[in-house]
């Protein structure tokens, strides 16, 4: 209990305050008291993960977005599976990539040739996570259209 003698004094954010204890002493004592010690080394092979969850992939047109839900640990391979595709897709107009390997930033490039695409490849981005960057139109300058209208004025 947080309230019983010798507990961890806490302050008003709940971080404990007492210093930590000298654990490199304490352990020593331990090992000197104790009457048996075992000293090994001790090694585990390769963990290969199986995964238990069924492998799919469910795309859905959320407005102008496409919103992909993969079953994967491999978020990066998928990215490169779906360039070609996105590339390539006569319905998609434009993309946005960043943090890109440059097989996947060449397949982007290359396949949206075919169809006109428009690309921005934003090879130094900051992290997805800076939303400063990323929610500024910086990121969409390169997918608006500047026109020029002319409106007639009288003298």
């Amino acid at each position: 209990s947080l309230l019983a003698d010798g507990a961890p004094v806490l302050d008003e954010q709940g971080d404990v305050t007492d210093p930590w204890p000298d654990a490199p002493t304490e352990l020593a004592d331990a090992f000197a008291k104790a009457k048996t010690t075992v000293t090994g080394t001790y090694r585990t092979e390769v963990q290969t993960h199986s995964s238990m969850e069924s492998h799919g992939a469910v795309a859905k047109w959320n407005g102008t977005d496409l919103e992909v839900w993969m079953s994967t640990q491999a978020t990066f391979g998928v990215r490169g599976e779906l360039a070609p595709w996105i590339a390539s897709h006569r319905d998609i107009a434009g993309v946005c990539g960043a943090q890109l390997s440059a097989l996947d930033a060449k397949t982007l490039e290359l396949g949206a040739a075919e169809n006109l695409k428009r690309v921005c490849l934003f090879h130094d981005a900051p992290k997805l996570e800076d939303d400063a960057f990323w929610h500024s139109p910086f990121a969409i300058a390169p997918f608006v259209e500047t026109k020029t209208v002319w409106h007639p004025s009288a003298l």
